[in-house]
């Protein structure tokens, strides 16, 4: 980390120059290595939970925006006892994605600028950070989100915040527990003003787009 913030000036003035100098050919380099990340993140997953004697129920291919990515399927994690242990498998494909990142930027640090050896484990930490930055988000449905989950105990997060307003708002008592309340009273103001806060990004940025 103390590494990162050092470098912080040269990393953006690389990626400046790289992009200047390759254009969209990073693009496709920049998407593969982020589908290689996302393999061995869910990878992380799958063997935490076959550790704890839990089932993989699935392991293959995802296409989302026709763009394929390796996925697991670690609901059985849910039955595992130990919260520690349900924690452990859901943070298991961020600390994979946090490893992956550390080793790209050494690499990247001790590798000859100009070659393709510095470019590619430049883009590995690049890919790195931005599924890792994705990930950790509680406000999307993604490991952030189930991590939350795992480590507070509260199963459906969303579905249980947002029904909490909707006993206040009818004026119901609540079945949640106490102690669970303040977790569930954020949440659901939260989710909403990120979810507005997309909205009015992508507004502006078709905006943008289309102004002459």
């Amino acid at each position: 980390m103390a590494l990162a913030i050092s470098k912080q000036e040269v990393i953006y003035q690389v990626g400046e120059e790289l992009w200047s100098n390759q254009h969209f050919s990073l693009i496709i380099a920049f998407v593969l290595l982020m589908m290689l990340v996302v393999s061995i993140h869910e990878l992380g997953h799958a063997f935490t939970l076959k550790h704890y004697k839990g089932v993989v129920l699935e392991i293959g291919l995802l296409f989302i925006c026709l763009l394929p990515g390796a996925y697991t399927n670690t609901t059985d994690a849910y039955g595992l006892v130990k919260r520690r242990q349900r924690t452990l498998v859901m943070a298991a494909g961020v600390i994979c994605q946090v490893v992956i990142w550390g080793i790209a930027l050494c690499l990247w640090s001790i590798s000859t600028p100009g070659n393709w050896f510095y470019t590619t484990s430049y883009l590995l930490m690049l890919a790195a950070q931005f599924t890792l930055a994705i990930n950790l988000n509680p406000l999307n449905k993604f490991d952030g989100y189930y991590l939350v989950e795992a480590m507070t105990g509260i199963n459906h997060l969303r579905k249980r915040s947002f029904a909490y307003y909707g006993q206040l708002w009818r004026k119901e008592p609540s079945p949640e527990r106490t102690e669970d309340t303040g977790i569930l009273a954020i949440y659901a103001p939260a989710a909403l003003i990120y979810m507005l806060w997309l909205l009015l990004n992508l507004f502006f940025w078709i905006k943008h787009l289309y102004q002459p």
